[in-house]
């Protein structure tokens, strides 16, 4: 019996290396899986807000067509129904925003002031000689027929809006009476059209020191 006992017990390995258990905790994989669900949801956010900048580049034009004179008179209007739109899509977004995207709605008149501003000076900084050849044909529909029209603009801008001056001439069947004068102390993008009678002002920050006040009247607590 102490035979077959012996023939049938192992004889155990006493130099056997037992590894040690992965340390892999599951609170450390959620949180990878949570960082990477943030990652995913902040870059869907700026995509929104980016498709969401484009759209409030829409009423730039409407905002700023106006002469010197008349764009005073319409300023207010003009800024509260901007205000007014810019407000009601950021409304409309939350809809289709996380609990992120809410907090955003405390900031929403700050939001709304700082694109106002950026919309404002955008046409002059994105495409300066049209935005000058714009403002000559309003200037003319103020000017008085054979007026001078002075076009003070930055050197670096003369040659380009000579070359739209000349084109207009071409087109417009009266004898247009346009002088392009090099202003270094202009900004690049700013001009100043005098026909002596008036005068038109484009300046990119001027016109963001107006909407800011504006936005300062309608929402002092946006500060």
């Amino acid at each position: 019996m102490s035979s077959a006992l012996s023939s049938s017990v192992r004889k155990f390995e006493f130099d056997r290396i037992f590894s040690p258990a992965a340390n892999t905790p599951a609170s450390t994989a959620d949180l990878h899986l949570k960082l990477a669900e943030s990652e995913a949801e902040l870059t869907r956010l700026k995509r929104e807000m980016q498709d969401h900048q484009k759209e409030l580049e829409r009423v730039r034009a409407e905002a700023f067509e106006a002469g010197a004179a008349q764009e005073r008179a319409k300023r207010e209007e003009d800024m509260r129904l901007l205000a007014r739109s810019v407000l009601d899509q950021l409304c409309h977004l939350d809809d289709a925003l996380d609990s992120a995207t809410v907090r955003l709605e405390g900031q929403a008149a700050t939001i709304a002031r700082t694109a106002a501003e950026v919309i404002a000076g955008r046409a002059l900084n994105d495409s300066p000689a049209e935005t000058i050849d714009e403002a000559i044909g309003r200037a003319l529909t103020q000017a008085a027929r054979g007026d001078e029209l002075r076009i003070f603009v930055n050197p670096a801008m003369a040659g380009e809006v000579e070359a739209l001056v000349t084109e207009r001439q071409r087109r417009d069947r009266r004898r247009l009476n346009l002088v392009v004068v090099p202003d270094s102390e202009l900004a690049r993008h700013d001009a100043r059209i005098d026909w002596g009678q008036g005068e038109l002002i484009l300046s990119a920050e001027t016109r963001a020191d107006a909407v800011r006040r504006e936005f300062e009247a309608l929402f002092p607590a946006a500060e």
